[in-house]
């Protein structure tokens, strides 16, 4: 078992001497947090984890102050003083699996007893890597979270103008940070499956007598967020998302071609628009090779092969910006 814990204390003052600001504007928080998690190996390469936590957040400078125009989001900011420190308490539940023989493999999955997890941004943050003693490993988390208190800012259908005032016409939408008890539930799985060994791809990248590892990697991730005081969905929270993926590794190079599905998110609340689901396809290859003590890595990296309009149900710029079309990418990275 590991137990953790965590006591901050952040002191805010954005004090502007400007009229449409409170002439208080400061703020003192002292949040704490606390977690315990276990992980229990158990028989033929199984075990099961159980992470409880317990997190306090500071509100944000935006949060608490905002009032004005945020010219990169085409929003108008309206945040409140009386927020007070952002309350959780969340449980995981995972069981892991590594098996077969041969070369150690990697799983990721499940979450750091020490970190705290807000919402949909935990699938960001919430996995840890775990050597494997198998090439083929698999792992299921689900999780609940409850908040007290959950700050995030929501879409009230209005316009302003720049100087604030509430207008039909206006360029900026209407933006209010607003605290509402909410619940998130949702899981994580995660498989890899080393399918062949040796494989013998691409001659002049590979060390005489040494072929490739070919694996096939899958994962998926999905939340269900609602505001308990009103029953309505919370906005900007991701759909079912699901990845498929095969990578083909050398000694020296590595290669990988993969789909990435997001599902359509038609649970938004008033004033948010829905989002249509798409697949993206990627592909990447890299290079590594060593010069005396020197370390040089060459990469390449295409997105997007199909071109695809696909707009992100996280982003507040989803209705104007969507993700960027087909693209390529290179670079070397040199350690000496």
């Amino acid at each position: 078992a590991a137990v953790s814990a965590r006591a901050d204390v952040s002191l805010i003052d954005a004090s502007t001497g400007r009229l449409r600001f409170a002439t208080d504007q400061s703020g003192r928080f002292a949040p704490a947090s606390a977690s315990i998690g276990l992980l229990q190996p158990l028989a033929r390469g199984w075990s099961v984890m159980a992470n409880l936590a317990h997190s306090e957040r500071a509100p944000s400078f935006s949060e608490l102050y905002a009032n004005g125009a945020h010219a990169a989001t085409g929003t108008y900011e309206i945040g409140s003083a009386g927020f007070t420190a952002e309350k959780s308490n969340a449980l995981d539940l995972g069981v892991k699996w590594s098996g077969g023989n041969g070369a150690r493999g990697v799983l990721t999955g499940g979450s750091d007893s020490g970190a705290s997890t807000r919402g949909s941004d935990r699938h960001a943050d919430s996995r840890a890597n775990d050597q494997s003693p198998g090439p083929h490993s698999a792992s299921l988390s689900v999780y609940q979270n409850r908040f007290d208190n959950y700050l995030t800012g929501f879409t009230t259908g209005r316009n302003r103008d720049a100087n604030g005032t509430i207008n039909p016409a206006g360029a900026l939408r209407e933006f209010v940070y607003r605290a509402a008890p909410v619940r998130f539930t949702g899981f994580e799985a995660e498989a890899r499956l080393r399918l062949s060994e040796r494989v013998q791809l691409f001659d002049h990248l590979r060390i005489p007598g040494e072929g490739g590892t070919l694996y096939l990697e899958a994962r998926a991730d999905a939340v269900r967020a609602a505001n308990l005081a009103t029953g309505e969905a919370l906005p900007r929270i991701a759909p079912l998302r699901t990845t498929l993926a095969l990578n083909y590794a050398l000694a020296r190079a590595t290669w990988r071609i993969e789909a990435q599905h997001a599902a359509a998110q038609s649970r938004t609340p008033a004033g948010e628009l829905p989002t249509d689901g798409y697949t993206l396809w990627n592909a990447s290859g890299s290079y590594r090779l060593g010069i005396g003590t020197t370390r040089v890595l060459a990469w390449l990296k295409a997105t997007n092969l199909g071109n695809r309009e696909a707009r992100l149900a996280t982003s507040v710029l989803r209705d104007s910006v969507p993700l960027g079309g087909r693209a390529l990418a290179a670079g070397v990275r040199i350690d000496f």
